[in-house]
């Protein structure tokens, strides 16, 4: 069936946003075999930066292992992580747009930086921020000694406890960020909440499934060039940090797709501007 009258058909007789299970979980490789080849050519070039960048600082992820030998350094220099980090940052900011674009679109890759990937980049940190604040709020009512006065103790838990769920919400409307990707008022609850909730155990089914895969991917990549013994240890570390960053590519790929997937149901039957 075609998927646009898939999408204009997606709201059951109640009015609900109706997202197929089966639809949602295949689109993500349907999405990477129409475009295999700009899908295998843009992760190759982003890998391929990464790779330069962490090797140069000293942050090739067998450092992380505490894994060294000859043919490369690991350092421990605090501006050397903050450098590596903000360039895979950035990187996937380039990624994420230059794939939507790819997949969403039929556009092209273009390697020019623009001002949408430095939108993209304060967006991601945005959300990484989501993730601290929840963390944060977390652990404070975890270490928190309670009081005397069951008001000031009943305030303290609401408060953070509204933080945390405050969060949760925003951080579960994660397909508000193809509103975003789109040029569009990306910030509307009101349109996403409830379809969003209706096909929770679907989006969570989906997460699931992929994060299985692609941890068993993590996995394999890892164990392979820690333990191969047939080429030169320098030779290990930067096809095992390239392999590393092209899984971790590939799984963005899976995860935009599959937020675009939900976008053209939830947002698609309301005509929104």
């Amino acid at each position: 069936m075609n998927d646009l009258k898939q999408f204009q058909n997606g709201v059951n007789e109640d009015g609900e946003v109706v997202i197929p299970f089966i639809g949602g979980l295949t689109y993500p490789v349907r999405q990477i075999d129409g475009h295999i080849k700009g899908f295998l050519w843009l992760t190759f070039v982003a890998a391929l930066f990464n790779v330069v960048i962490s090797s140069f600082l000293g942050r090739n992820f067998l450092c992380g292992l505490g894994i060294e030998g000859p043919g490369f350094y690991c350092s421990a220099n605090v501006l050397a992580l903050g450098g590596s980090v903000l360039a895979f940052i950035g990187g996937l900011a380039w990624y994420i747009n230059r794939w939507y674009s790819i997949s969403e679109s039929g556009g092209g890759v273009v390697y020019k930086l623009n001002l949408k990937d430095v939108k993209t980049v304060g967006f991601i940190l945005f959300y990484l921020g989501l993730w601290a604040v929840a963390g944060w709020a977390a652990y404070s009512l975890n270490i928190r000694k309670p009081v005397e006065d069951w008001r000031e103790e009943l305030l303290f838990f609401f408060v953070f406890t509204m933080i945390i769920l405050a969060v949760f919400v925003l951080l579960v409307n994660s397909v508000l960020f193809i509103r975003f990707l789109q040029g569009k008022k990306w910030l509307n609850l009101s349109c996403s909440f409830w379809p969003v909730f209706d096909n929770l155990y679907k989006i969570l089914g989906w997460f699931l499934f992929y994060f299985l895969v692609f941890a068993y991917f993590f996995r394999s990549v890892t164990v392979f060039w820690v333990q191969n013994e047939w080429f030169p240890f320098w030779v290990n570390s930067l096809a095992g940090e390239f392999c590393f960053y092209f899984v971790i590519y590939a799984s963005v790929a899976v995860f935009i797709s599959s937020l675009a997937y939900q976008a053209k149901y939830i947002f698609g039957n309301r005509m929104q501007k």
